[in-house]
């Protein structure tokens, strides 16, 4: 039975890489953050006041540290929300970060880091038009920092730009002094453009830096699958989830090769576990596409 390849919408655009880790700042996607030491309330979300301090260099550097705190623990209320309580703590909470990096961009107005920070702000919030425009003074400020053309392409994916995407993220590639999550960032572009040779490459590039990247592997599997390569797509699904046994994306992929392959017990196997983990983890739409596929599988 040939069935079609459950959506996956690209297994890391939930969790892009956005300024040179393998998470999303402050979250991580994607790719474990870490947390600094607690200089607020651990339950705060609007933990830095303003204070007339004098600026200095360490001053103005100790306070960029409190504020990316209080935003790390606004991204973690950010998500807490979205679970428990709905969207307007949400916008509450990005109301306040977005106050935040006001003050800050007061204190030091023409620091391209703040604007940075402003940026993922919006980017975080869904505001992407205004994270490109933010991203945009950054780099007339300072056209030598990589984090600012990596933000604004990825904002400019999220806008379904894929051509000025590559434009930004390339640049921030040759900027960058750990270009490896901006070759996984573009190789997402490549992928949603059908570049796929060229998404391969760029995710090659990223698993050569960070040979654990659950991510590459699994979207460089897809990008394998669509050039008919379906031993390495399996072999990819099969390296990401030896490295992270709880994502469901490789196994729903894999499930469904699987199945057009001939392999009825292994899709079932696969496809079981990513429901099971799509439930697990509150993604309703993508557990109910598995359920239909299995049903799908099931029926005479």
């Amino acid at each position: 039975m040939m069935i079609s390849q459950i959506p996956t919408t690209l297994t890391s655009i939930g969790v892009f890489t956005l300024f040179g880790s393998t998470t999303v700042p402050p979250q991580p996607v994607p790719l474990a953050a870490t947390i600094p030491q607690n200089r607020c309330h651990s339950h705060a979300v609007n933990c830095f006041t303003p204070q007339p301090i004098p600026l200095s260099p360490i001053n103005l550097e100790n306070r960029m540290e409190d504020f990316s705190h209080s935003l790390t623990l606004k991204s973690m209320s950010n998500q807490a929300a979205i679970n428990q309580e709905g969207e307007q703590n949400v916008t509450e909470a990005y109301n306040g970060a977005i106050a935040d990096v006001s003050a800050f961009m007061r204190l030091a107005p023409k620091s391209d880091e703040v604007y940075i920070q402003r940026g993922l702000v919006y980017y975080k919030s869904g505001d992407y038009e205004k994270a490109i425009a933010v991203f945009t003074q950054a780099i007339r400020i300072d056209p030598t920092n990589a984090l600012s053309y990596s933000g604004r392409g990825n904002a400019y994916l999220a806008l379904g730009e894929g051509f000025s995407a590559v434009r930004d993220l390339t640049q921030a590639i040759e900027l960058s002094s750990n270009p490896g999550p901006i070759y996984y960032n573009r190789g997402n572009v490549y992928l949603r453009l059908k570049k796929y040779s060229m998404a391969i490459a760029d995710y090659n590039q990223s698993i050569q830096m960070n040979p654990h990247h659950t991510h590459a592997y699994n979207n460089r599997g897809l990008a394998r699958q669509q050039l008919g390569d379906l031993q390495g797509a399996l072999i990819d699904w099969d390296r990401a989830i030896e490295i992270s046994p709880t994502d469901p994306y490789a196994y729903s992929s894999r499930g469904i090769v699987r199945l057009n392959g001939g392999d009825r017990s292994g899709a079932m196997a696969d496809l079981t576990q990513a429901a099971k983990l799509f439930s697990s983890q509150g993604n309703r739409e993508s557990y109910l596409q598995v359920i239909q596929q299995l049903n799908a599988i099931q029926s005479p």
